[in-house]
């Protein structure tokens, strides 16, 4: 379980450096949209693996982050699609 944890940080932090080298970093702020697909490259963490899913859940689940309104129907669910910095 502490890879999974460890996973969702290397995401986050990756997406979170991402966001800033494009937008500044004064504009990170909660509600941000965040490329976790773009991270998965940067930290090596392959986006089609169970590893993957398995660290955004984590992150999910500690409310680290939440799914953007407006694609909760490209999931498949009634939850959103697109995550965002909670």
């Amino acid at each position: 379980m502490y890879r999974v944890a460890e996973d969702g940080r290397a995401l986050l932090e990756a997406a979170q450096q991402i966001h800033a080298e494009r937008h500044g970093a004064q504009t990170f702020l909660p509600g941000t949209c965040l490329s976790f697909l773009e991270a998965a490259k940067r930290t090596g963490i392959r986006s089609d693996r169970q590893r993957y899913h398995d660290a955004i859940e984590d992150l999910e689940y500690e409310g680290t982050i939440a799914w953007d309104e407006s694609a909760r129907y490209a999931r498949g669910t009634d939850t959103t699609s697109s995550p965002v910095a909670a």
